[in-house]
């Protein structure tokens, strides 16, 4: 026997509406801080780790937009912690630049008899002036 679903509430009164909206914002925030814990141990992988960054900016995509659910106070610090974020993968990515670049002229200014161990040493013990 066939039955016809109910009414959905969204339909029925402005009520309604809200509990299906804070409803939606919630599973967003629950999805997103979930996907930013799989991006995070994924990140540790060697090969996996691009995919893992990914994870981690789309569930921060799904906290923001899930931020207004839990109150003004909790959407401000959502935004802060967003910020620092970026922010700490900005500094990651511009110490790696930077160790790089200093190895390699590290390498090309030494003589060719040095080995690559001298290098580093050398290199990753001194400061980082280019």
């Amino acid at each position: 026997m066939l039955t016809t679903p109910g009414p959905n509430p969204y339909y029925q009164y402005a009520e309604g509406h809200f509990e299906s909206a804070r409803a939606t914002a919630i599973d967003r925030t629950k999805t997103g801080l979930l996907l930013i814990a799989i991006g995070f141990f994924i990140g540790w992988i060697p090969l996996f780790g691009v995919v893992g960054g990914i994870l981690e900016l789309v569930g921060a995509i799904m906290v923001i937009l899930g931020r207004h659910a839990f109150g003004r106070e909790h959407a401000r610090n959502v935004m802060w912690s967003i910020i620092i974020f970026i922010i700490a993968i900005v500094v990651a990515i511009v110490a790696v630049f930077a160790i790089v670049f200093r190895l390699l002229r590290t390498i090309i200014l030494t003589a060719p008899t040095a080995s690559f161990r001298q290098v580093s040493d050398r290199t990753l013990s001194g400061r980082f002036l280019m």
